[in-house]
């Protein structure tokens, strides 16, 4: 009875405790390599990922500022600028520092003043040897540099990493240091970074909408004034191009079999080339210096005077809201109280006005006043003259 008790006490013998210990071991080896399997696909998801969210990030930021060009720019100024295979150049109010500026796409209370108006000093186009900003364009009666900034987005290679065959995207806005948007960008094959695509209407031809030749690159606008008698050639073109395809390829920054590659390829729509702005017929419109002048003068020599006016156009007519259909005139003794009924009206369209008033009476001193009216109708505020005396 002993004996058996002794026997049913025993533990594991040697052998036993071997074979349990190499199928643990067997287990956790698998767990371990299962384990790492898994971290590994995480990390090179994770990598593509980044790639991923490189680049639609790039699309993203170049997508809202192409879909600018044009806004809000002064007769006269072109809104596309340079286009090449990896440069982009073109004119938009994009930005303004002045919280009444409505004519800008976005407010930025911090934006320096070089980076809300339009280049007053020539700058080279980058990836160009191209010139831009020897002309500047100023608001109508005023003298002041226009809203409409220089942007231009270019990749370069990139000789911050260790590849290469990479590129950085970089942002500039008129004179100011490049900003970098991304990098780790690969070329996908022989497909450019920006194609171009644009109306034909070529005379006899049907309008067709079709993609830029790679060869006939660059185009730079070198006709410095929209629609004058210089804006022919490929000047001419640059204006019926309609939109931008992008594309790209990002990288994880690593190479061989770690290397993780995402591509992404989007229309960009260029909404305000070559179509006509519409009125708007909103709020009242706003006049601006339109730099009132009077006038007496004796045009036939024979003792007969008369006042002749001149003005510029209203702030509405050439940019804002584009809807002044007219301007209204008061004329008034000096030093009456008040204007009175309006003396005439005329109708907007022209690039500066006159108007002579013969119906004045010698020896008797007038005061002038101008505003102009939309569409809905409503009027501006006056600009009025400084007195004038008939002889």
């Amino acid at each position: 009875m002993m004996a058996s008790c002794l026997r049913d006490r025993r533990g594991m013998t040697l052998a036993e405790v071997l074979i349990v210990t190499i199928v643990f071991g067997v287990i956790v080896a698998g767990a371990v390599g299962f384990m790492a399997a898994q971290s590994k696909a995480f990390y090179r998801g994770a990598d593509k990922l980044t790639a991923l969210q490189s680049l639609r990030f790039s699309l993203d930021r170049l997508e809202t500022d192409i879909r600018t060009a044009g806004t809000n720019l002064v007769d006269g100024q072109p809104w596309l600028v340079y286009v090449d295979e990896d440069v982009l150049a073109f004119n938009a109010d994009y930005a303004t520092n002045l919280a009444n500026d409505h004519g800008a796409v976005f407010y930025d209370p911090g934006a320096p003043s070089g980076t809300v108006r339009g280049l007053s000093v020539p700058q080279v186009v980058p990836n160009s040897s191209f010139t831009w900003g020897d002309t500047v364009y100023t608001v109508p009666g005023t003298g002041v540099n226009g809203p409409g900034e220089t942007l231009v987005f270019y990749l370069t290679p990139d000789s911050e990493t260790p590849r290469t065959d990479d590129y950085a995207l970089w942002r500039k806005v008129n004179a100011t240091a490049p900003e970098l948007i991304s990098r780790n960008l690969l070329r996908s094959g022989s497909e450019p970074f920006f194609r171009y695509f644009w109306s034909q209407k070529e005379a006899g031809s049907p309008i067709a909408f079709d993609s830029v030749p790679d060869t006939a690159l660059p185009w730079a606008h070198t006709a410095k004034r929209e629609g004058s008698v210089a804006d022919t050639g490929t000047s001419a073109r640059m204006d019926r191009v309609k939109a931008v395809r992008v594309t790209l390829r990002a990288t994880n920054g690593r190479s061989g079999a770690d290397e993780r590659v995402a591509e992404l390829s989007r229309v960009i729509v260029m909404r305000n080339a070559d179509v006509e702005r519409l009125r708007s017929c909103g709020d009242e419109p706003m006049l601006g210096p339109v730099g009132l002048t009077a006038a007496a003068t004796d045009p036939d020599g024979d003792g007969t005077f008369q006042v002749d006016l001149s003005w510029s156009r209203a702030i509405d007519e050439s940019q804002g809201e584009l809807d002044v259909i007219s301007y209204t005139i008061w004329r008034r003794a000096s030093g009456a109280a008040g204007w009175g009924d309006p003396y005439l009206s005329i109708p907007a369209g022209q690039t500066a006005y006159q108007y002579s008033d013969a119906s004045v009476v010698p020896g008797q001193t007038y005061e002038y006043a101008v505003a102009a009216k939309d569409c809905t109708p409503s009027v501006s505020g006056q600009e009025i003259s400084a007195p004038v005396a008939v002889p």
